[in-house]
């Protein structure tokens, strides 16, 4: 028999402690840069999204291992597969969230440092294919380090736009 414990554990603890806390630092980006922009930016990112279906996917995989079904089928040699199948899918399904929720704190911290945002965010506008997508975002954080007198992320973003704007022109 396999242990379960340790993996609903890990559940727990990212659902009642993490979940809450990169919950809140997600609505402090909105007050960090005073810009919807960005919030709204972050959540279409797949980091985001992949957190919370592995969440979803792992809760669910609990909540049918608490039913302890009996196996419906029996197949010479894959039988403790068979019987094990809903622990699996929550060591699976556990295993999957850790690995989103690391990825989804790295994605985090980039979004919290304005150093890091800047690039990333420009890097992010020259390779989509949509050519407003970024832009809002970035004209936000132009205006606050505007505002804030942040000489060189105003001088970074402001090249930007000035780059942009001379691709614009010169397209056909």
């Amino acid at each position: 028999m396999i242990t379960i414990e340790p993996y609903i554990n890990i559940i727990i603890a990212l659902l009642g402690l993490a979940y809450p806390i990169l919950l809140q630092v997600i609505a402090r980006l909105d007050e960090k840069y005073e810009s919807e922009n960005i919030a709204t930016l972050f959540k279409t990112e797949w980091e985001w999204k992949a957190f919370r279906y592995t969440l979803v996917a792992s809760l669910i995989s609990v909540f049918i291992w608490s039913f302890k079904f009996e196996p419906l089928i029996e197949i010479d040699g894959l039988n403790f597969l068979i019987e094990n199948s809903a622990t699996l899918l929550i060591a699976l399904s556990a295993t999957l969230l850790v690995i989103s929720f690391f990825f989804f704190v790295g994605k985090v911290i980039k979004y919290y440092t304005p150093y890091s945002i800047i690039p990333y965010l420009i890097k992010g506008h020259d390779t989509s294919k949509s050519e407003i997508k970024f832009f809002p975002a970035l004209a936000d954080l132009l205006l606050l380090s505007i505002r804030k007198q942040q000489t060189t992320i105003s001088r970074t973003l402001s090249d930007f736009f000035y780059l942009a704007f001379r691709n614009v022109r010169e397209k056909p």
